[in-house]
């Protein structure tokens, strides 16, 4: 039932058993390590019901569970995991009845010194996020509840336009691929991982239609396709995976081309935004934007709608 392996200088040990709940645990030494394998073990065997978690544990204890059983079931598991484990490393020692409010508060007012307000934001989330977990499945007790704190305002979102003699400068240095990567996103406001999923099963071809089967809201969505976007996915049509690319690889790519023209401020992820202010200026309204866009939350377009609509051929 137990196994124990070394990571980042701990011993960690975890015991699953059909029926019980998956337990883990991390050690300094090798010798306790094996040492409460074998009693929790034992207790199990004499058929003893694991103990609720005690808030004098460490926050790593609860972490690790929660790398082992929870995130793998994450679409971006990976970046989850990776930033909880950042946390682990400033956090993980740390006794769950000490991350408080005012834990929190403290923590805040100290990383905003180094990070933006959009990390620190990220940081304390997934910590509460592990937390609420714990105490609505694992039998944690918080007498206060999962701890809570104020925010740092978040500065306003980046709309960044891009001229055409901008976009001219810069494909001047993309591969064929890459160029038609760009022009797609522009057609289309897909994101980077989105155009780089597209396979040639997905497009409608007689209704001119691109099913994206799951987004970054886990839902899926249908984008309609200009004559502009049949013409490039055409070229990809007899591949199964029409654009056989790592997602850094297009955005190392972009970054070369702008640094080689000196083109500051400017990412590959603006095209989306170039290109959703693209179709308000076409007329169309916020619902039908946001259809397209993939948006759930309409106030993340409410920095595009001050632009006048114009007719664009």
């Amino acid at each position: 039932m137990a196994t124990i392996t070394k990571k980042n200088g701990k011993h960690q040990v975890q015991i699953r058993k059909a029926g019980q709940p998956y337990q883990c645990k991390s050690f300094t030494f090798l010798a306790d390590a094996r040492k409460w394998a074998l009693k929790v073990e034992s207790g199990l065997e004499r058929g003893e019901q694991p103990s609720s978690l005690s808030s004098n544990a460490e926050f790593n204890d609860l972490a690790e569970r929660y790398v082992e059983s929870i995130i793998p079931q994450f679409k971006s598991a990976d970046r989850e995991a990776s930033r909880l484990r950042l946390m682990q490393g400033r956090l993980g020692r740390v006794t769950i009845a000490c991350l408080t409010n005012s834990f929190f508060a403290e923590y805040r007012d100290a990383r905003l010194n180094k990070v933006s307000a959009q990390t620190v934001k990220h940081e304390i989330n997934i910590v509460r996020r592990v937390l609420k977990h714990a105490t609505q499945e694992w039998g944690l007790v918080l007498p206060h509840g999962v701890p809570s704190v104020r925010f740092p305002k978040l500065p306003k979102g980046r709309a960044r336009r891009v001229s055409e003699e901008e976009l001219q400068r810069i494909k001047q240095h993309l591969s064929p691929m890459t160029v038609d990567l760009v022009d797609l996103a522009l057609e289309t406001g897909m994101r980077r991982s989105e155009l780089l999923a597209i396979r040639s099963s997905d497009i409608d071809w007689d209704s001119r239609r691109l099913h994206i089967l799951e987004s970054k809201s886990g839902s899926g969505r249908t984008v309609p396709l200009t004559s502009r976007a049949i013409t490039i996915l055409t070229k990809y049509s007899h591949q199964q995976c029409c654009f056989c690319l790592a997602p850094d690889s297009l955005s190392q790519a972009f970054r070369r081309a702008l640094k080689t023209e000196c083109i500051a401020g400017l990412t590959f992820h603006d095209l989306r935004h170039e290109a959703i202010t693209r179709l308000f200026e076409k007329g169309l309204s916020i619902p039908q934007v946001a259809g397209i866009s993939g948006h759930s939350d309409y106030r993340m377009l409410a920095r595009y709608t001050h632009l006048h609509p114009v007719e664009l051929e």
